[in-house]
């Protein structure tokens, strides 16, 4: 289940999408997503700089395209290979901008940070696995054992309800608060 966030994202996505394959035929899904991948090179380099509002500024403009660059996918689909191209770019992300923060602070990152954001991706996690929940293919093996003691479908929907608050872009949110904290934590 979405949250507002990204039920508002999607949609203005969805607008955008159709006006850049109207005004620009050449576009591709490719391209949107490439300039994800450039704009959080940037913004990690002003991480590095310690320029952080301007890291946030470019961050957020990094997810929004490669949300604009799934919505367009989806309705333009122009690419064979674009939701490999994605998947991989999404790592790319994750794994960069975990490395250049935790390596810049990793002296203001405490135990209860650490579980903190442990709980948090754990939560975004149990939600993408009830959001395409199935009886007939479950996602991840360990995660199928764990529900089918939840398998009641109103115990499902009731979790589907609780953990909206834990999609993918309200833990963007949530984690961007958390370097925020640390940024301007003081030593």
């Amino acid at each position: 289940m979405d949250s507002f966030l990204t039920k508002c994202l999607k949609s203005k996505s969805t607008i955008i999408s159709d006006y850049l394959n109207k005004k620009i035929l050449f576009l591709k899904a490719y391209h949107i997503i490439t300039a994800s991948l450039v704009f959080h090179a940037c913004a990690l380099m002003n991480l590095f700089n310690y320029d952080y509002p301007v890291f946030v500024f470019l961050f957020f403009t990094g997810y929004f395209c490669t949300i604009l660059a799934k919505i367009y996918a989806d309705k333009y689909n122009n690419f064979e290979y674009i939701e490999y191209y994605h998947n991989v770019s999404q790592w790319i992300i994750i794994i960069s901008l975990y490395s250049v923060f935790t390596g810049l602070y990793k002296h203001k990152i405490t135990n209860n940070i650490i579980i903190i954001v442990i709980l948090l991706l754990l939560l975004c996690n149990i939600n993408y696995l009830l959001y395409n929940y199935n009886n007939d293919t479950k996602c991840i093996e360990l995660w199928s054992n764990c529900l089918k003691k939840i398998n009641n479908k109103y115990n499902v929907i009731y979790l589907q309800h609780f953990t909206k608050y834990f999609d993918d872009s309200l833990i963007i949110i949530y984690l961007i608060i958390i370097m925020t904290y640390l940024y301007y934590k003081k030593n």
